[in-house]
């Protein structure tokens, strides 16, 4: 068996305690990164207060109204048009073609009508908004605080304390604590990148001494697979 020379031996001794030493901290940044993740996995799923509940029921009206919002501006500034005829945005029509007009004793040709929209569902007024999801979407739009009060009268009247959870911490408290969590999870990724690739340099490195040697040996399975697919 061939000795290698001192100098090699040396260079290859520091290597491996480098080695040795990146990959500790590649071991220890993931671990980091699962317990963060558990920690924004937590608060996610923790329960909400009456209170909270009443705030995230406030932003899913909010949302669904806001589908109204895009819906009526589209159909208001958008050229439309069916199989016969093309219709001018809103802002571009004249004034005589908004006026009221009666075709058989109905208006025609206006926001309320079917065939002057963008789609085959009707506008937000027309009679293709009466589908059930759409109509939620408009009930939302018309009437946000009294559909949210009388959820929340209910909840308060008939639940009151048994829905419980006063003493968790709140949906703002989390949402800070999360997006705290999230800038630390986006650093710890990165300083995993790294550590990932000055392993795998390492590994080239110490292969001259042992080429038949796994590198990765002893790490997690999650572990190697990042490595392996990130070389």
């Amino acid at each position: 068996m061939t000795t290698k020379p001192k100098i090699l031996q040396t260079a290859l001794a520091a290597i491996t305690g480098e080695l040795k030493k990146v990959r500790a901290e590649y071991e220890q940044t993931f671990t980091e990164i699962d317990k963060v993740k558990a920690e924004i996995k937590r608060l996610k799923e923790m329960p909400v207060s009456r209170a909270d509940f009443s705030l995230l029921l406030k932003e899913h009206i909010a949302a669904l109204a806001d589908k109204t919002d895009k819906i009526l501006c589209r159909d208001l500034t958008e050229q439309a048009e069916d199989m016969h005829m093309k219709f001018e945005p809103f802002n571009r029509r004249g004034m005589s073609s908004l006026e009221v007009k009666y075709i058989g004793g109905k208006s025609a040709d206006w926001i309320f009508s079917y065939n002057n929209v963008l789609d085959n569902t009707g506008g937000v007024l027309a009679n293709g908004q009466l589908e059930a999801g759409k109509l939620q979407s408009l009930l939302m739009w018309l009437f946000p605080d009294v559909i949210h009060d009388k959820i929340m009268m209910v909840v308060n009247e008939q639940i009151g304390e048994k829905w419980g959870n006063d003493e968790l911490p709140t949906v703002a408290e989390r949402r800070e604590k999360i997006t705290d969590l999230q800038i630390e999870l986006k650093d710890l990724e990165a300083k995993r990148d790294d550590l990932a690739a000055q392993l795998a340099e390492f590994s080239k490195m110490t292969a001259i001494d042992d080429p038949n040697a796994d590198p990765y040996a002893g790490l997690s399975e999650s572990q190697r697979h990042y490595l392996i697919n990130h070389q």
